[in-house]
């Protein structure tokens, strides 16, 4: 809770029970007696943990016996901060690099490469794949992987691809796919459950 009020800390008793004092540029324009006085009564008003906030061309003067400096605890702090800021900014320049050379070798690959859901759902393909089918690879995105089998293959897909999402070893089958404006061609399957369980790895080789 914040409680602004209007106060002598001259003539007015103190606040009690504060988690932190601000005085700044207050007790530079007190003198030095006054300013020895008030220290006691700002220790009073603030709770165990709390902290007294002066301007840089302020201080406690003798009063080191109730209060102690933490300018050089946050200065390491900062410190600390910031050599963590420059670690997270190594490893997400990093991840990035990693992600860009994965991104590379995923949409250039020579082989046709899909990532599905567990219904069969397109969430990713790379450019070979859109060669494939002779579509781009953004309308390839979201699409039914079945719509390119022949309907007499769709249900030895369906089979296997819940398999294997129960598997933990790549599994394959060889189905006909449909493509636009050629012949139905016969295609072997791969596939591979990824980490999160969540979608597989398809690759699609054409059988002469």
């Amino acid at each position: 809770m914040v409680t602004f009020a209007t106060q002598n800390v001259i003539m007015h008793p103190p606040f009690t029970k504060l988690d932190i004092l601000i005085c700044r540029n207050l007790l530079i324009y007190l003198t030095p007696e006054l300013q020895k006085k008030l220290m006691p009564l700002f220790h009073f008003s603030l709770n165990p943990d709390g902290i007294l906030f002066l301007g840089s061309a302020e201080s406690i003067g003798t009063s080191t016996d109730l209060f102690s400096p933490l300018l050089h605890e946050l200065q390491v702090h900062q410190i600390e901060l910031e050599l963590q800021n420059a670690e997270l900014t190594q490893a997400r320049d990093e991840m990035e690099s990693a992600l860009e050379k994965y991104t590379d070798l995923y949409d250039f690959a020579p082989v046709t490469y899909f990532t599905l859901d567990h219904v069969g759902n397109i969430r990713a393909a790379n450019l070979t794949a859109a060669t494939l089918f002779r579509i781009e690879s953004s309308l390839l995105l979201g699409a039914r992987f079945s719509l390119f089998i022949v309907n007499e293959h769709r249900q030895l897909f369906s089979e296997f691809l819940k398999k294997v999402f129960v598997s933990l070893s790549k599994e394959s089958c060889e189905v006909m796919l449909t493509t636009k404006g050629e012949s139905p061609l016969y295609a072997q399957i791969e596939a591979i459950m990824l980490g999160a369980g969540q979608e597989c790895r398809v690759a699609v080789t054409r059988i002469l």
